[in-house]
């Protein structure tokens, strides 16, 4: 069985990575500099995803007294 998550990871993945090729061949951007700066993105994807998972975990006490006695 498959995960649960639904955002389509490798639909985008393939999208970034031809857009960063198309850019590429435009010479818009050089892909040397892409390579060498690449783990910025896998740090900045993680850190996103600790967000989420934290941000979710973190529910208001639904208590009468105010979670304090």
């Amino acid at each position: 069985m498959r995960g649960t998550s639904r955002f389509p990871v490798a639909p985008v993945v393939l999208i970034f990575v031809g857009i960063v090729f198309l850019l590429n061949n435009l010479e818009i951007l050089e892909l040397a500099r892409v390579l060498r700066y690449w783990p910025v993105l896998l740090i900045a994807l993680g850190v996103y995803m600790l967000y989420i998972r934290v941000s979710s975990h973190s529910e208001p006490h639904n208590s009468r007294d105010g979670g304090t006695r």
